[in-house]
């Protein structure tokens, strides 16, 4: 049993992305032959396939590479491409302190962020600002001895594709 590898060039018209990998069907295939040849084999190929301007949803049937002596079950797969238009959207965010001890206080410079965030058109009127935390840990300034610390995002709507922190560290004071 051997993955199959389709050998695909696409461009997607701008503004648009995928909204998961490529995928075939099937993913994978039995083959038989000679033993010698078997060991040597890794994957199967697709035949070269190559398209531009894609803008929705895509399938295409496609031809397997044969192999000389190879048995193949089938000899073409299903490709499919599932496709999105994206946009950006920008938040303003608070940024929250982890493992802050209770007799600390620690002020953040920025206290908070500014997120932009790269997600499908069809969801981007329902995504606001609590769907998203950012952190900073308390840990770094006692484990690390740092003076900025790193900001991360604790959580996020699934469907975004990219996120861009700025900045991506913060300055703080420690109040006793």
């Amino acid at each position: 049993n051997v993955p199959i590898i389709p050998k695909i060039e696409f461009n997607l018209r701008p503004g648009y992305l995928l909204d998961k990998p490529l995928s075939s069907i099937p993913d994978s295939i039995l083959i038989s032959g000679p033993k010698i040849l078997l060991d040597s084999i890794h994957n199967i190929e697709t035949q070269f396939f190559s398209y531009d301007d894609i803008f929705e949803p895509f399938s295409y049937i496609i031809k397997l590479k044969k192999i000389p002596k190879i048995q193949m079950p089938i000899d073409e797969v299903k490709i499919n491409l599932s496709v999105s238009r994206y946009s950006e959207k920008e938040f303003i965010l608070p940024i929250e302190i982890l493992n802050l001890p209770k007799d600390k206080r620690v002020k953040l410079f920025p206290p908070k962020v500014k997120v932009k965030v790269t997600l499908p058109v069809s969801i981007i009127s329902t995504v606001k600002d609590s769907d998203f935390s950012l952190v900073v840990d308390y840990n770094e300034i006692i484990y690390d001895k740092t003076r900025e610390l790193q900001l991360s995002i604790n959580k996020q709507p699934p469907a975004i594709k990219q996120i861009i922190l700025e900045p991506k560290k913060v300055n703080f004071l420690i109040r006793r």
